[in-house]
C-alpha cells in the first residue's frame, strides 16, 4: 500500500512515495490503465528489456520504443490500453482531481495478474485531521461479466462511474464504487478474472493500493 500525507505530484519538492512491486518473471504485457474517479493520474511504463507498446486511448493508436531499463511517462491521462511486446511494470501516479496534496502511487496489475475474487481492507487510520473520508474501488472487468459481481455478497448498484474500452475485440467495463471503512469482499460469480485498485483521500492525504495479483501467469 502507498499512502502518504501532503504529497504533490511535479511540484519540484521532491516528494516521497513508496509502493511494492512485483518480480520481473512475474510481469505482464496487457494493461488497461482506468481513469480513477475524482482524480487526476499519471503513469509510467518501465521496460525491463527493450520492448515496443502499442497504446490506445479509444480514439488514437500509437506505438512507442523504450530501451531497457528506460520508461515513458503520460501525464493526466484518459482510459487507456496497453499491449507490450515484452513484460513491463505500470505505475500509477494520482492527486485529487480538485485537491493537490493528496497523491499516492499504486502498482497497475495487467490483465494477467486479474483475479476473479478479492478480500481488501479499507484503512481509515492516517493522523486527524488529515483522515480520508472518501473511499473507492475501481474495477476492470469484461463488460459482459459485471452483472455477475458480487461485493460483499450483493450486487452492484450504485455506481459513482463507469465506462469502457476495447482490448483485442473484447469490451472491457471500467466500475468505479464509493466504500465504507472495513473489510470487503468482491468476487464474480462465474469465476472471470478482473482487476481492482482501492483508494481513499482527503484534501491532504491519500493511499492506493492493488487489491492483488494473480502470480502464476504466462507472460
Amino acid at each position: 500500500m502507498s499512502g502518504v500525507r501532503t504529497s504533490f505530484l511535479r511540484n519540484g519538492w521532491g516528494n516521497h512515495m513508496e509502493e511494492m512491486i512485483i518480480p520481473n518473471e512475474h510481469l505482464g504485457r496487457d494493461f488497461i490503465v482506468p481513469k480513477l474517479y475524482d482524480s487526476q493520474c499519471n503513469f509510467r511504463i518501465f521496460a525491463q528489456t527493450q520492448t515496443r507498446v502499442r497504446t490506445y486511448n479509444n480514439s488514437l493508436v500509437n506505438y512507442i520504443n523504450i530501451k531497457r531499463g528506460s520508461f515513458q511517462d503520460y501525464v493526466n491521462y484518459n482510459l487507456y490500453t496497453l499491449q507490450s511486446s515484452a513484460p513491463v511494470q505500470v505505475q500509477l501516479y494520482c492527486n485529487g482531481a480538485s485537491t493537490r496534496y493528496d497523491a499516492f502511487m499504486a502498482t497497475l496489475p495487467s490483465i494477467q495478474h486479474f483475479k476473479s475474487s478479492y478480500k481488501f481492507p479499507i484503512v481509515n487510520v492516517f493522523k486527524y485531521p488529515y483522515l480520508p473520508h472518501h473511499f473507492y474501488i475501481t474495477i476492470v472487468i469484461q463488460s459482459y461479466a459485471k452483472a455477475g459481481l458480487r461485493l460483499d455478497s450483493k450486487e452492484i448498484s450504485n455506481y459513482k462511474g463507469t465506462s469502457t474500452v476495447t482490448l483485442e475485440s473484447t469490451l472491457y467495463s471500467v466500475i468505479t464504487v464509493e466504500l465504507s471503512v472495513g473489510l470487503h469482499k468482491i468476487q464474480q460469480n462465474n469465476d472471470i478474472p478482473f482487476g481492482l485498485i482501492v483508494y481513499g483521500r482527503t484534501k491532504y492525504s491519500g493511499y492506493g493500493f492493488p487489491a492483488g495479483f494473480a502470480i502464476k501467469i504466462k507472460p
